[in-house]
C-alpha cells in the first residue's frame, strides 16, 4: 500500500483505527512533511457538480434516482 487518504476528521480517525486493528508496523513516511514533491491533483474518482453539468451522462450515471 502506498497510502490512505482520510478527507475529514472522522475519516482519519476512521484510517487510524483500521491500521491500529490490522497489527501492521512499518515506517510511514509523510511526503509532504518531507519536503517531497508532490502531484498538482489526485483524480478520486468523484465529480463535483451543479446546474451547469448536472446533465451530463457521466454525472447523471452516479447520482441515486429516485423511483415513482
Amino acid at each position: 500500500m502506498k497510502g490512505i487518504y482520510g478527507a475529514n476528521e472522522g475519516s482519519a480517525i476512521g484510517v487510524v483505527k483500521g491500521i491500529q486493528e490490522s497489527g501492521k508496523t512499518g515506517v510511514v513516511v509523510v511526503d509532504a512533511i518531507d519536503g517531497k514533491s508532490l502531484p498538482k491533483t489526485v483524480d478520486t474518482g468523484y465529480f463535483w457538480y451543479d446546474k451547469t453539468n448536472i446533465d451530463q451522462p457521466e454525472i447523471q450515471a452516479v447520482l441515486y434516482k429516485v423511483r415513482p
